[in-house]
């Protein structure tokens, strides 16, 4: 009687694993299908120039990216092939990348353009990062001892202080992955 019910629960996880499973490889075709529906409804409002649809291309291509993009990079992702799958990560990485149309790829921007930029703007992200992050646990942990240094009751402020440094901090994370996103995103290939 045991080992039916063991079997009976062994079988009843496998066939409740199998089915969760396949709703999620379901969900997640649908999601591919919607997401093509959506390329190829971008395809036709674009046409063959994207100034003439302006105002409602820039509200369509906002569902799909943070970022502004002008009518020449919005035909760019919709006429070059396998561009259209970095449209999101292009617009993440707003702050470090731009487009160059005539190789088709990803590049640097101005401002980043030389190895040696690209480690200062990556050692001032993690400097910040690094000593926000140290300050705000500090100010957390030893919020008592910084109040009695003082002379005065500086705990509370002092918790304050520490949780916004933190927030900061990981703030200043995020942009370091957005950052090493962008290297990613420029050595891939369309």
């Amino acid at each position: 009687m045991e080992t039916v019910k063991l079997l009976m629960l062994v079988l009843g996880g496998v066939i409740s694993l199998s089915f969760t499973l396949h709703k999620l490889k379901l969900g997640g075709f649908s999601f591919k299908v919607q997401k093509y529906d959506y390329f190829e409804r971008l395809q036709l409002l674009c046409g063959s120039d994207a100034s003439i649809n302006l105002v409602n291309l820039r509200v369509a291509f906002r569902c799909v990216t943070t970022r502004e993009l002008t009518p020449t990079e919005m035909e760019w992702f919709l006429y070059t092939p396998g561009a259209y799958k970095f449209i999101g990560r292009y617009g993440r990485s707003q702050r470090f990348t731009s487009i160059d149309i005539v190789s088709n790829r990803f590049m640097w921007n101005e401002k980043l353009l030389t190895k040696k930029l690209r480690r200062i703007e990556l050692i001032k992200i993690l400097a910040i990062y690094t000593s926000s992050g140290t300050f705000g646990s500090l100010c957390i942990l030893k919020g008592g001892d910084i109040s009695s240094f003082l002379g005065f009751d500086f705990t509370y402020a002092s918790y304050a202080i520490g949780g916004i440094l933190s927030i900061m901090a990981l703030v200043f994370l995020y942009l370091s992955l957005i950052y090493q996103d962008s290297e990613y995103l420029i050595k891939d290939k369309l």
